[in-house]
């Protein structure tokens, strides 16, 4: 991934503004941080989505009280051409259901957190309409999103994605990806518009080289400099943030040059300005050069006697009788002097082609006829010419986040025909150097005092206080540089003001524990709902119930402190390993192998070990080390056999799966109500009936797995009844 000094050379002499005023990009990473933190406020407010029901007529699919996460965004084969994306909802929780035409239930994936189940949709980032508040948001609207994949059964046929699509129109949530404030601050740079484009990082961008949803978005702002704006991006714009940064505003080079160095430049002069100038490829970046009457007066210049009074020179003439200096301002010609944009440089170069003239005198000592020391004054119009420059470099005040100009080094040089003009008096050279040093030393104060005057208030209000985030986030400016435009790269993090509490979500499993750490150093309280979600300590010490209702329990904890609240949320699970499906059917005559699906919760790499065992001995079929089922080659046993399949973690964490194997000869006698159920709680007493057929009553009921209890069957009519416990 290219690091800061990479992207700045990527830019050197460079503008990649398109024309805009300002560029502002921020990665993918940071903006799913910031969803995250929505989530967790919509959780609160009971603003996010709603748990999602629904069978088809004929239902043969049921999706239960599906729990949907925080959005992902990615940018897989994102275009700076467009502003499309991918949001991915995961499933967390819930269960889904396909059954066959007779009411058998075929299949049942029981979902949890992690598993990878989900909807993928593609999404247009728009901007806020609306109250002031409002625009100027960057957005996604879920309900004008496109569902591309169900990633939960086998080819979702058509009506499940018309389901999917028709029910986030129905029930509209928003996330907010950052906001380009529009209000007028009083800065020069009021955004007036902007257009949002997304993009995939390069290959040499992205942190895991595998990550192809690796990205950022772009906002392409016109203020009021230029509210007309500037052309629109291909996919070869470059790539703008490094690695040690999540953001970065590019300030248009040629703004930063006429409204804020240029001005200040021009101060220096007596005559003659600074001028634009660019080379002849469409993205070159400005600089700026003298014109040929660009002058700077230095004042008068005298240079230190090397005796008593005397072996001296200054500039302009001297008067007779009695002989003494006539001071004239030293007037040097800055004429094809360029400030220049290299890397990490801001330098001010002198061209030593540019020779002009001043009048100087000179106070030579010599010995008089009587052997006395006499002071012997000249004067001439000698030829100057200037020659190396001053470099500076951008400066951040991480505290009072200001950027400034701050001189790095100093490597100009003046030089005359001084020797040449005086050569015969013996002094000449020792006074040459002498007032060459005091020429110098006139003409570096007043260029560096002009340049660290410069002040950049209105790019500090724009990337401070027109680049926003929810959820009081900021961008914290970390460095600004000008290879070409203005780079500044920030971090978008939250306000030293906020409460921060650390994690922000975990999934953990019951009776485990999570330590919660806030920003604070001291005064936080700690609470937890609902109040069967377990406990925390004065410390932020959580720890999960030992046992839960149902699969998942969903936990919010919350900080506070005298000033401040901050809240996370925990998904409790009932067991570490999770395995899915957790239950299918395989029939004889369609004896197809599954792949079953099993992770320990935070060990993404762990392996697991299988086993197989059958209420038929011996006939269990054969699972591989990745999870993937055969079932048994020789014939099925008439009517059903039931085969455990077991994920064992190295900790000896379990979790099972069942598979039902129905013969060829075997027929469904019975239609059994309900034919199923979910999440039964422990202790809880749930009624199952059947009704009798012309041939056979229902009146032996059995269960497998023997857990649990059944009562003996209780007829009423046809139908007849058991309890199972």
């Amino acid at each position: 991934m290219p690091t800061t000094a990479d992207i700045i050379a990527s830019l050197s002499g460079k503008t990649k503004t398109l024309g805009w005023d300002a560029v502002v990009a921020y990665d993918r990473d940071k903006i799913n941080h910031l969803f995250q933190q929505q989530y967790i406020s919509k959780l609160a407010a009971g603003v996010h989505f709603s748990p999602i029901s629904w069978s088809n007529e004929r239902n043969t699919i049921q999706f239960e009280n599906i729990t949907l996460s925080a959005p992902r965004i990615s940018f897989v084969n994102a275009s700076t051409e467009s502003s499309r994306a991918v949001a991915i909802l995961e499933f967390l929780d819930g269960n889904v259901i396909e059954r066959n035409p007779d009411g058998q239930v075929n299949s049942y994936i029981r979902i949890r957190p992690g598993m990878g189940y989900g909807l993928t949709l593609n999404v247009d980032l728009i901007a806020g309409q609306g109250s002031v508040d409002e625009q100027g948001k960057v957005q996604i609207d879920f309900s004008k999103g496109t569902v591309a994949i169900i990633n939960v059964i086998n080819n979702p046929p058509a009506e499940v994605l018309a389901f999917f699509q028709q029910w986030l129109a129905n029930n509209a949530v928003t996330y907010e990806l950052g906001q380009l404030s529009l209000q007028d601050l009083g800065s020069g740079l009021t955004p007036k518009k902007f257009i949002i484009r997304t993009q995939q990082a390069p290959l040499t961008a992205r942190r895991v080289a595998e990550d192809d949803g690796y990205g950022a978005v772009l906002l392409f702002v016109a203020t009021n400099v230029n509210p007309a704006g500037g052309s629109l991006p291909t996919d070869a714009y470059p790539w703008l943030i490094p690695q040690e940064s999540s953001s970065t505003v590019l300030v248009n080079n040629r703004l930063v040059l006429e409204c804020y160095l240029k001005p200040e430049l021009d101060k220096m002069l007596t005559s003659g300005q600074w001028e634009l100038i660019r080379g002849t490829n469409d993205d070159d970046a400005f600089s700026l050069r003298a014109s040929a009457n660009a002058t700077l007066n230095g004042g008068f210049v005298q240079s230190v006697p090397l005796l008593d009074e005397v072996n001296y020179a200054w500039s302009g003439d001297y008067d007779v009788p009695p002989y003494r200096p006539a001071p004239e301002d030293f007037i040097y010609s800055l004429r094809g002097a360029t400030l220049s944009l290299d890397n990490e440089k801001l330098a001010i170069n002198f061209d030593g082609g540019n020779t002009f003239q001043q009048k100087m005198g000179a106070c030579f000592w010599s010995i008089g006829s009587e052997g006395t020391i006499a002071h012997i004054y000249h004067r001439a119009r000698l030829n100057f010419w200037l020659a190396g420059g001053t470099v500076y470099q951008f400066v951040l005040d991480h505290k009072a986040e200001t950027i400034g100009i701050a001189l790095t080094d100093n490597k100009v040089t003046i030089d005359s025909n001084f020797i040449d003009e005086w050569k015969n008096l013996a002094a000449s050279r020792d006074i040459a150097r002498e007032i060459h040093s005091a020429l110098r030393s006139a003409i570096v104060p007043v260029i560096r005092n002009l340049m660290e005057d410069v002040k950049f208030k209105d790019i500090e209000v724009f990337a401070l206080n027109h680049v926003l985030f929810p959820e009081h986030n900021i961008n914290r400016l970390k460095s600004a540089h000008m290879p070409g435009d203005m780079a500044i790269f920030g971090e978008i993090d939250a306000s030293l003001t906020s409460l921060v509490l650390d994690p922000l979500q975990a999934v953990l499993p019951a009776g485990k524990s999570q330590q919660f750490t806030t920003n604070a150093s001291s005064g936080v309280t700690y609470s937890l709902s609902p109040a069967n979600g377990g406990t925390i300590s004065a410390s932020g010490l959580y720890r999960a119930p030992e046992t839960i209702n149902g699969g998942v329990l969903g936990v919010t904890i919350t900080a506070k402190t005298a000033t401040a609240t901050a809240a996370a949320h925990i998904t409790v699970v009932s067991s570490p390993v999770q395995i899915s499906p957790a239950f299918f059917a395989l029939h004889e005559d369609n004896p197809l192998a599954v792949q079953l699906n099993a992770m320990v919760l935070g060990e993404e790499n762990t392996t697991l070990s299988w086993s197989l065992t059958s209420s038929t001995p011996g006939v269990t079929g054969i699972i591989s080390s990745d999870g993937l089922y055969m079932p048994p080659f020789e014939a099925y046993p008439l009517g059903y056999t039931y085969v455990t399949v077991t994920a064992t973690s190295p900790e000896g964490q379990t979790s099972q799966a069942y598979i039902l194997l129905i013969s060829a000869q075997t027929q469904p006698e019975f239609k059994l109500t309900p034919p199923f159920v979910t999440e039964l709680a422990p202790g809880a007493v749930q009624t199952l009936s059947a009704d009798a057929t012309l041939d056979f009553d229902p009146n032996d009921w059995a269960c497998y797995p023997a857990l649990g209890t059944l009562s003996q069957p209780e007829q009423e009519g046809s139908t007849y009844r058991v309890k199972y416990t």
